[in-house]
């Protein structure tokens, strides 16, 4: 994965630490950008867990 693609998928993750409501377009969008960058589930999570969470 390049790291434009790392910094896209680490932008829409962040998005579900905000403090507002996360409306149905913010998981769409979060999906979607998993799914361009050619993700797997389970790589997302790792992401998820280890890069995004902690910070």
């Amino acid at each position: 994965m390049s790291t434009e693609d790392r910094l896209k998928v680490w932008r829409a993750l962040s998005d579900l630490f905000l403090d507002t409501e996360i409306e149905d377009y913010v998981f769409k969008y979060i999906a979607r950008t998993i799914s361009e960058c050619g993700l797997s589930l389970s790589e997302a999570e790792e992401i998820l867990w280890y890069e995004v969470y902690p910070i």
